[in-house]
């Protein structure tokens, strides 16, 4: 009885409590909307910050840095990435506030931050970026840091610090000196040498600066190694950072320029009395911060040059070949004798007298002898630098030349700043005088930063396109600027600000910058009627500009809230006529922005990834505009007709990502294409369409310098490309064929285009039938997508005059193409894909034989890189019936393959054809038909090998080996550092088990469920340790 009773209450209860629970995690969706909704804002905020810096990479670093599988899971991300766009605009734009409004919008949040948690913490998405340490650059003539580095009163003190690198019992070394010593170039330099003596596998670098950001330097760490943190708590992050120090390698971690005593611990950094892999080495300004991280070692000091040395820096910056000009040596001793030794003043004010004549030289001497003082307290030295920076700044040969050094000490400490906003900053201070173009402005102010640069003011970003100023010249920067009698400039960037500052109310002050803090609000009214740029972006909680703000300041030129969250723009804004630059990049927040119509001076308007949901009609009488973006502004699916050709005087219009439905009937409801081609000064145009028969059909062919310009019917693809980082300046994506586009277009865009794409044309057969419309001799890169017609992707016939095929193309990508059988069978002229690099197949399963048959291997001499997945080919290369001798393929650097099922062997024919000298990385995975990777006659070829990865190849039974009954006695892979061998059953052999193996750098070994291997750690005869991870 007790028995039928407990089953009727299990039959009764299970389902019961499931319902319960069900209903209770509806009623939660509605109930948590706020809390998911804010923390649905902060994790996307990071989450897309993310994706961002992975495409970065890829464009900065290119394929040597970045692992194979990057562009997979960045399409993962981008898909992602997509959705959290939508979702967040679908959360602005919410009239409703109902219950049944925030369970809706509450279920996708919460679906939505499982799929990046997910993404985040995918191991194959965590490992996608292969980022070496953060690199140290190659710098220019004015910052190379082995300028001052290898100098003999330099020896003793790199000798201390590369010994105590060296002293495995050491697990922190601690280095100070003053500011302008030269601490961070030496600790790099040395890190680097170590690196390179092998006494670690990876240098790792993070800035602390004066206000530490904990998250900041975490990130930096993870990102130095590879790996990303999802978590948003310090304390969660750093347990899962000390992780990864303990899982990864021999690490060397340089924490540069502390300003404190910080906990390692707080960081996830393991402190030296754990058990830990990675070594910390620390650079400070000052001695205590060194005895309150570590007082079982002392400190190193990094001191002045002594001796002869300072003569020889200066000598290098100041003169040619280490000779300054015949008779100025004797004054050039006292200059240096006043510089006393400091690498930063001894290079500052050499490379300021590069080139001037003797009388600069005199009056250098003069005004630092003015100064001169017996002592060598560093305060006194201090002033030193000092002198030297000012000097050096007032030798700068125009205003120019010192408004941008002033102007790069507005960003915050070791900020990578952009070229670009130095340009449209400096458009919008008319600091060049006389310039009619954007490009000549852009042209100027890049050859000001070279200046700058030259004259050791300034240092080379870690981003392309960037630049850097050392902290020490900064700080001098913002003292020059605020000590001028006008106008002033008050700096206060990345100080963690919750209020405005009270010495901001001066009539002089000429520049305000608060980039970067954290103010929630502004004064209601501030008079400084003589500022000329304001510049608060990256204030996150600043929410609200009260109206009046602006009254007392209407000699502004600069305005930029980039990343402010206000919803609507103070009424005072309109009273700014002289404004003529305004930044409201991601406000997303922002939806009306009709008063800008009123400020008739405009030439700037940058509205990126804001709220806008049209151009107001108000924007036709900014005449004096030169440069328009509103790129990713994706609600802005509105632009009144009229607005755009008003304004006659554009140069650069950027769209991408917003409104696409161009005009096609006469209806005059909204902008028709016709406006763009009225605008005579238009140079750069990024824009989309969403009909080709919105472009009118007779037109002038314009001419566009750059462009990129996607037509499709898809929002999706308007948005991937909008986003898509263009490493090309000429861009065509299209979902139609060219026949489809009027002869104008034709000339202005095809015939200059270098990346072509094209996404699911449905009527294009054969490629070369669009060289009846368009030159593609200058075309560069090739990407055919989801185009269901092509058989043969390249086919002759009667397509093309007797002339080579894509003589400049190095990218050629093919994905999705159900029907394709092959890229070309036929024989192509000398000169045909003479430039083709990179080669990349994805998802074509109709693809057969081999991926390229002779005819097209010889046409290929520069191919690095192969990236095949999903097809249906049973070799990649084939050399059968191959006539030509000498090796191929010599130039390959990097072959991955994926889900080839089909997939015998590598290549086809003659193994003495193939000649593998430059081949670096080798990733095969879910290709269970191969049985060996590499056979035995190409084995003395693979002398750069670097890192190999076999995964989930279940027939494969050897990395080397075949048929035959000549198999070499030995085998060395000279440079294999990494190996990689996962879910391989079948795998017994390295190689033959009886012959000798070497791979002597080898470091890593990670082996995953291969039970037959019989190879051993000790057969790989490597000299260095060997770190095995085995599951």
């Amino acid at each position: 009885m007790d028995i039928a009773v407990s089953v009727v209450q299990w039959c009764c209860g299970k389902p019961l409590a499931w319902a319960w629970d069900e209903v209770k995690k509806q009623c939660l969706y509605c109930i948590k909307y706020k809390e998911n909704a804010e923390a649905f804002e902060s994790e996307a905020t990071e989450f897309l910050e993310k994706v961002q810096r992975l495409e970065e990479a890829v464009q900065r670093s290119g394929r040597h840095s970045i692992r194979e599988e990057l562009h997979r899971q960045l399409d993962k991300a981008r898909d992602v990435k997509n959705k959290v766009n939508v979702l967040t605009s679908d959360m602005e734009t919410a009239t409703s506030t109902g219950c049944i409004s925030n369970y809706k919008l509450s279920k996708r949040i919460v679906k939505l931050r499982k799929a990046m948690m997910q993404l985040l913490q995918d191991p194959e998405f965590i490992s996608a970026v292969s980022l070496q340490p953060q690199a140290i650059r190659p710098r220019s003539r004015a910052e190379r840091p082995d300028d001052f580095l290898y100098f003999p009163s330099r020896k003793p003190t790199m000798d201390e610090i590369m010994n105590a690198l060296k002293d495995e019992g050491r697990s922190t070394v601690q280095v100070y000196g003053m500011g302008g010593v030269g601490k961070t170039y030496m600790v790099k330099a040395l890190a680097s040498r170590a690196l390179k003596e092998k006494k670690f596998d990876q240098v790792v670098v993070s800035v602390v600066s004066q206000t530490v950001d904990l998250r900041k330097i975490q990130g930096d760490i993870a990102h130095g190694l590879g790996e990303e943190l999802t978590s948003t708590e310090v304390q969660d992050r750093a347990d899962d950072l000390r992780n990864i120090l303990n899982d990864h390698g021999n690490i060397l971690l340089i924490l540069d320029d502390l300003w404190d005593t910080i906990n390692l611990s707080t960081i996830g950094i393991p402190q030296y009395s754990e058990s830990c892999k990675c070594k910390i080495l620390i650079t400070t300004r000052q001695m205590n911060v060194c005895d309150d991280l570590d007082r079982q070692y002392s400190a190193i000091q990094i001191k002045v040059l002594s001796g002869d040395d300072p003569w020889t820096l200066f000598t290098q910056k100041a003169g040619d070949n280490l000779k300054v000009p015949p008779g100025f040596e004797e004054i050039g001793k006292k200059i240096v004798e006043e510089c006393r030794g400091l690498p930063i003043a001894l290079s500052t004010i050499g490379s300021a007298l590069y080139k001037k004549d003797l009388t600069y030289w005199e009056t250098a001497a003069t005004r630092l002898q003015s100064s001169k003082t017996a002592s060598i307290k560093e305060d006194d030295l201090n002033s030193v630098i000092r002198k030297c920076i000012e000097l050096s700044y007032s030798f700068l040969p125009n205003d120019t030349c010192k408004r941008v050094f002033q102007m790069c000490s507005f960003f915050p400490e070791d900020y990578n700043i952009p070229k670009e906003t130095l340009t449209r900053y400096g458009m919008g201070l008319a600091l060049i005088p006389n310039i009619e173009r954007v490009k000549e402005a852009r042209g100027d102010i890049h050859q000001t930063v070279e200046e700058l640069k030259a004259a050791s003011l300034l240092l080379d970003g870690d981003k392309e396109e960037t630049v850097k100023m050392h902290d020490v010249i900064r700080d001098i920067s913002i003292q020059i600027g605020y000590n001028q009698e006008k106008p002033k400039s008050i700096v206060k960037a990345s100080m963690k600000l919750e209020n405005w500052p009270g010495e901001i109310l001066t009539n002089s002050c000429g520049a305000i910058s608060l980039i970067s803090n954290h103010l929630k609000r502004l004064p209601d009214r501030v008079d400084c009627p003589e500022t000329e740029i304001l510049l608060l972006q990256d204030n996150k909680n600043l929410r609200l500009v009260p109206d009046e703000f602006f009254q007392g300041m209407r000699a502004l030129k600069v305005l930029d809230f980039t990343g402010v969250k206000f919803k609507s723009l103070p009424s005072s804004t309109q009273q700014l006529s002289l404004l003529r630059l305004l930044s409201l990049d991601n406000c997303r927040f922002l939806k009306d922005v009709s008063m800008i119509g009123e400020l008739n001076r405009l030439e700037i308007l940058t509205l990126r990834m804001s709220g806008i949901t049209s151009l107001p009609e108000s924007f036709a009488n900014l005449k004096e505009l030169r440069i328009l973006d509103i790129t990713l502004s994706l609600q802005c699916e509105n632009v009144p007709p009229g607005v755009i050709s008003s304004m006659d005087k554009l140069e650069e219009l950027y769209m991408q990502g917003c409104f696409a439905d161009w005009e096609i009937t006469n209806e005059n409801r909204k902008a028709n294409f016709q406006e763009i081609l009225t605008l005579g000064s238009l140079t750069i145009l990024k824009v989309d369409i969403k009909n080709v028969c919105c472009l009118p059909p007779d037109s002038v062919a314009p001419n566009w310098e750059k462009f990129d310009i996607c037509v499709s019917d898809s929002d999706q693809r308007r948005f991937a490309n909008a986003t898509h980082e263009a490493s090309f300046t000429r861009g065509l994506a299209t979902g139609v064929t060219l026949e489809a586009f009027p002869e104008w277009f034709r000339q202005a865009v095809a015939h200059k285009v270098e990346k072509l794409s094209y996404q699911l044309c449905g009527n294009l057969s054969n490629i070369l039938q669009e060289y009846h419309h368009g030159n593609f001799d200058g075309v560069k890169s090739l990407y055919v997508d989801q185009c269901v017609d092509i058989a043969q992707l390249i086919r002759l016939g009667n397509e093309l005059p007797n002339q080579p095929v894509f003589p400049q193309l190095e990218k050629l990508n093919i994905h999705h193409m159900q029907k394709t059988e092959g890229i070309c069978v036929e024989e192509l002229l000398p000169g045909s894909l003479q430039k083709v690099r990179t080669l990349e197949v994805g998802e074509c399963p109709n693809l057969k034989d081999s991926l390229l048959p002779p005819n097209l291997i010889q046409r290929m001499p520069n191919l690095e890189e192969v990236k095949v997945t999903g097809t249906s080919i049973n070799a990649v290369f084939g050399f059968d019936g191959i006539t030509f001798q000498g090796g191929q393929l010599r130039k390959l650097n990097r072959l991955t393959l994926q889900n080839l099922s089909q997939l015998t062997s590598l290549w086809k024919g003659p193994s003495e054809l193939v000649m593998f000298h430059r081949l670096e990385v080798v990733k095969v995975s879910q290709c269970e038909n191969l049985r060996y990777i590499f056979p035995y006659a190409v084995s003395d070829y693979l002398c750069h090998l670097q890192v190999l990865w076999l995964e989930d190849c279940s027939g494969l039974e050897k990395v080397i080996g075949g048929h035959t009954d000549e198999v070499p006695e030995s085998i060395t892979l000279p440079r294999l550092t990494t190996l990689r061998l996962q879910r391989l059953p079948h795998l017994t052999d390295f190689y033959t088990q009886e012959a000798y193996l070497r791979c002597p750098e080898l470091q890593r070994l990670h082996k995953q469920d291969c039970k037959r291997l019989r190879t051993n750690l000790s057969d790989y005869h490597s000299d260095q340790e060997i770190q095995e991870k085995s599951s």
